[in-house]
This record gives C-alpha cells, sequence and structure tokens, in this order.
C-alpha cells in the first residue's frame, strides 16, 4: 500500500490559506500494480468562500497513480455524449480553420477519435496513463503553438494547479486556436 504524498495548497481564487475544513475522507484504490491511500480533505477559504481540496496530491505521486491506472473505458460506453463534444468542437473549427486537434487527459476513447478523425487532418493525444497509447506523456513534450484546439475533458478537477496546468494548455496553441475544457457538474 503506498500513501499518496500531500502538500498544502492556498485558495486559486484570491490566495488565502485560513482554510476550514468541511469534510474530510479516505478512500484506497487499486492500479494495475499497486493500491494506493487517499486522503481527502475538502476545504472552504474564510476569505472568498470557494471552495477545494487542500492539501492536495504532490505531481510526483499523481504521475506515479495515474501512469499505473487502468484505462477508463476499454470495453466501457462512455459516460458523455460525443456528439455534444462534437458540436462544440466544429464551432471552434467553424471560426479558425482549424486542422490539428490535441487531446489532454484522453485515457482511451477509440469512438471519440475516430469521430475526431473525420473532422482533422492531425489528432494527438498527452496521457500519463500507461495502459494508454498516447502521442505525448506530458505537456512539456508537445511543441509550443503547434496546435489548433487543445481540449482536456474531465481533468482539471484532477490538476493540483489549474493556473498552471490552463497556461500550459495556452502556450501550445496557435495564436488563433480554441481550448476546450469539460469539468463535470
Amino acid at each position: 500500500m503506498k500513501d499518496i504524498a500531500y502538500i498544502d495548497r492556498a485558495c486559486d481564487c484570491c490566495g488565502g490559506d485560513d482554510l476550514h475544513s468541511v469534510w474530510q475522507y479516505e478512500k484506497i484504490s487499486k492500479t494495475r500494480n499497486e493500491q494506493f491511500r487517499w486522503k481527502v480533505n475538502n476545504v472552504v477559504c474564510k476569505q472568498c468562500g470557494f471552495a477545494f481540496v487542500s492539501p492536495v496530491p504532490t505531481q510526483q505521486s499523481l504521475t506515479e497513480y495515474y501512469s499505473d491506472s487502468f484505462s477508463i473505458f476499454t470495453g466501457q460506453e462512455v459516460d458523455y455524449s460525443i456528439d455534444n463534444r462534437l458540436a462544440i468542437i466544429q464551432a471552434c473549427q467553424a471560426i479558425s480553420s482549424a486542422q490539428s486537434f490535441l487531446e489532454v487527459g484522453s485515457n482511451n476513447s477509440p469512438e471519440f477519435q475516430r469521430r475526431l478523425s473525420e473532422l482533422f487532418s492531425r489528432i494527438e493525444t498527452v496521457e500519463i496513463n500507461d495502459d494508454c497509447n498516447s502521442t505525448y506523456k506530458n505537456l512539456h513534450s508537445v511543441p509550443a503553438q503547434s496546435q489548433d484546439i487543445v481540449a482536456s475533458y474531465f481533468a482539471l478537477e484532477h490538476i493540483p494547479n489549474p493556473e498552471v496546468f490552463l497556461r500550459q494548455c495556452a502556450a501550445l496553441l496557435k495564436n488563433d486556436g480554441c481550448l476546450i475544457i469539460e469539468v463535470p457538474n
């Protein structure tokens, strides 16, 4: 059993560090080769009221966990609307005549990838999960200003520092590029 390592996190909205713990729990997750113990602490910033998790897992712990995780959609129906995602993508494509598409946190969704291939001449993926085939293992490997559309679906809530992640994604876009972020409701 491996314990996830944590670091303190200040409020992403106001930078405050006076936090009120509202809910804590522990969870054990099985990956392909290991079991990980999570200790989650949901907090509210006393200064501005933003709710988030603190402390947050270290990047090293997240990389170790997600790289050994199972592919989520292998042999399963997806739990999102491919048609809805494609409608948003096509709206972005119409604005910029996009030819390249990069999905960050792509996991394994062959039907979505197949449908994307009807729209783009170049489709690339970033996925740290070793159970998935991907073009890149991290954002640092993607050339700057190389993408027309960068999309990330249901990944932002797993990122310890959303601002840094969004800036990294934006740096991958061409000047008239489009960034699509989808998070669970």
